[in-house]
């Protein structure tokens, strides 16, 4: 063999072992590179050549075949690669998890719930570890704490078992994370337990939302909290068979759920069209739910349009009068009143003359003015709570529990306006 021939190929032997850490057009820095096994950042990334040798944070490997604590739940133990249970098998992981949450005693709503905030964590990869440290099916940050649980008990912290068990005693046993933070829909309060609360939830939707707010606390400012609702309504109706709830219901006074979804009687929240909506919003005005400031709300109803309306005009969107009903039914108050729509409205630059806000001047009959608007509260806590699920594109009101909620809020933008110390303001997005 010549010698050029010989140096050809040490040239490309050495260009194949340091090209390893590159992606094409791209360098893969060391710490963005993240663990073997991370297949959510491979799908979500366009890499084209890939090599696991690179990472810095590759899991140590481990032959636990089980050694985690297997409670009521059966967490399961690890494959003999020591990266988890079925690591390399999205479906069986989805599986594994569903069975362990149902074995707990969670609902089908709140098992998809936390299976639909997994997914958008890791696709339900017990070792996906983030640029940041985070690891594991929900990705806990710092990665100390899963570690630290292994290690007490003898297991493997990227094994799918150990990381269940290790969920089920931070939601029942944790300090911080087995109690409720703050209010929620359901008559949810903060100090409740997590797992009550969550089986209290009848969507499992709404289940993932409260997960992430209370659990997941992801980075809303990036969005990553979108997302995780249609997830759990999809994984609800994979493993039930059945259509959630649209949006849920609150619970009667006996506890039990009277959710009719998509029905136009009280108790059912209406699709988004203007015939569901209309009949919905018509038996609640029949039956003295929601009641009316001014009878030209009836008008901008009857004039539904589900396209654009032409400004200062007259009518209402759908999603508006979806919206209206969702309060009405879902947040907790015996009545609401309405102030206007549309038509009676000034003829601005903002929501009310294209169809897509409300005001909401009462509760119960106290009015959102007075100086303990109890019942004004609980909707304004509905209304942001479930932000996404409305299309809430913001909410107005004033004084010092605006200020408060407006502190605290994730996702929903909040006002907190002098001009609207009488109501409170809803608009929709278009």
């Amino acid at each position: 063999m010549s010698k050029t021939v010989k140096r050809y190929i040490l040239f490309i032997a050495a260009f194949l072992y340091f090209s390893q850490c590159f992606t094409f057009g791209s360098i893969a820095h060391a710490a963005d590179v993240p663990a073997k096994g991370d297949d959510l950042f491979r799908q979500q990334n366009d890499i084209l050549y890939y090599d696991d040798s690179c990472s810095l944070a590759t899991p140590a490997s481990s032959t636990s075949t089980g050694t985690t604590p297997s409670g009521s739940g059966g967490g399961g133990g690890c494959g003999e690669q020591g990266y988890g249970s079925g690591v390399r098998n999205s479906e069986a992981n989805k599986q594994q998890i569903w069975s362990f949450l149902k074995n707990k005693g969670l609902t089908d709503e709140a098992a998809a719930g936390i299976m639909g905030n997994a997914e958008q964590e890791s696709s339900f990869m017990p070792d996906a570890l983030n640029n940041i440290g985070c690891l594991g099916f929900v990705q806990w940050c710092p990665r100390s704490k899963i570690d630290n649980f292994a290690a007490q008990n003898g297991g493997d912290p990227t094994c799918l078992g150990t990381q269940l068990e290790f969920l089920w005693d931070q939601l029942s046993n944790d300090p911080y994370e087995s109690k409720v933070k703050k209010s929620f829909d359901y008559g949810i309060t903060p100090g409740m337990s997590m797992v009550d609360a969550m089986n209290q939830i009848k969507d499992p939707g709404q289940a993932a939302v409260f997960f992430e707010r209370e659990y997941e606390r992801s980075n809303v400012g990036l969005g990553e909290n979108l997302g995780r609702d249609t997830r759990a309504d999809k994984l609800y109706k994979d493993f039930t068979g059945k259509d959630p709830d649209v949006l849920g219901s609150s619970p009667t006074g006996s506890g039990s759920s009277a959710s009719c979804p998509n029905n136009n009687t009280p108790g059912g929240i209406p699709s988004a069209n203007c015939q569901d909506v209309q009949s919905s919003f018509q038996s609640l005005v029949s039956s003295g739910k929601v009641t009316l400031e001014i009878p030209e709300i009836n008008d901008d109803v009857a004039k539904c349009s589900e396209q654009p309306i032409e400004r200062c005009t007259g009518g209402a969107r759908p999603q508006t009068v979806r919206a209206i009903s969702a309060i009405a039914q879902n947040s907790g108050v015996d009545t609401m009143r309405l102030w206007n729509i549309n038509e009676k409205h000034g003829c601005d630059q903002f929501d009310h003359p294209a169809g897509l806000a409300t005001d909401i001047k009462q509760a119960n009959g106290v009015e959102c003015a007075s100086s303990n608007p109890e019942e004004c509260k609980k909707m304004f806590d509905y209304i942001i709570n479930n932000g996404d699920e409305l299309d809430v594109k913001y909410v107005i009101w004033n004084g010092s529990y605006c200020e408060q909620m407006k502190a605290t809020s994730k996702g929903v933008t909040v006002y907190c306006n002098n001009d609207h110390n009488d109501h409170i303001h809803l608009s929709l997005n278009g």
